[in-house]
């Protein structure tokens, strides 16, 4: 997936290809010339999903070191 910024309307375009006639979706400003990138890759999206199960696990143990008294 790569991904170009729109130099008017500063919003960020997806596509598949980095080549070829590339339009703004939003203000159909031309992104042909402009430099794509690499939108993301695996590594981060697996970083993310290990910085929620760490943060979900400290989360359960507040909540299970609370006693009830009836």
């Amino acid at each position: 997936m790569y991904k170009k910024h729109c130099n008017r309307c500063f919003q960020p375009s997806f596509s598949s290809y980095a080549g070829g006639e590339w339009i703004c979706p939003i203000c159909t400003n031309d992104l042909t010339t402009r430099k794509a990138v690499i939108a993301s890759n695996r590594t981060d999206l697996t970083s993310n999903y290990a910085k929620y199960q760490d943060q979900k696990e400290v989360s359960c143990k507040k909540n299970s070191s609370v006693s009830y008294q009836a």
